[in-house]
């Protein structure tokens, strides 16, 4: 069997969301399907490029969540399955935030001096696990601190 091009992925990806874009109304721009673009990025197959469609689309969710872009990923030792899964969990904590944010007009909106419960915020924190993805080689309050 053949290996897919990126090119030839790209452009399944186009007419697929080509079918969306017009049955939902909004305009697509598309990827490009030019081999030596996708050639100059080093995506040569449709592994490749989903793989580097899953990395943006992590470095997006993860600039959602918490506001900034991931730093240290080592994005070349991750499979496409470990991002769709890292994303899926972005894609849960925006969810929550929304929730919290939804849930904290409502408190505004209704303010008591009573302390108010947050069951969802603590279930989804003991859901979290911390993910040390770049540790510091360098300290740079190291000769500040002593």
């Amino acid at each position: 069997m053949a290996t897919l091009t990126a090119t030839a992925r790209a452009q399944q990806i186009n007419a697929e969301s080509r079918e969306t874009a017009e049955r939902e109304g909004w305009v697509l721009l598309g990827l490009f399907e030019d081999a030596d673009f996708w050639a100059e990025r080093g995506v040569h197959t449709a592994d490749h490029l989903d793989h580097y469609l899953a990395c943006g689309e992590h470095s997006d969710a993860h600039k959602e969540a918490y506001g900034f872009r991931p730093r240290g990923m080592r994005y070349d030792e991750l499979t496409t399955a470990e991002l769709r899964a890292m994303i899926s969990e972005l894609y849960e904590t925006i969810r929550c935030q929304a929730e919290w944010e939804a849930e904290d007009r409502m408190r505004e909106s209704d303010w008591t001096d009573e302390p108010v419960d947050h069951p969802r915020e603590d279930a989804w924190r003991a859901r979290q696990t911390v993910q040390d993805t770049s540790p510091l080689t360098h300290n740079p309050f190291a000769a500040v601190l002593g």
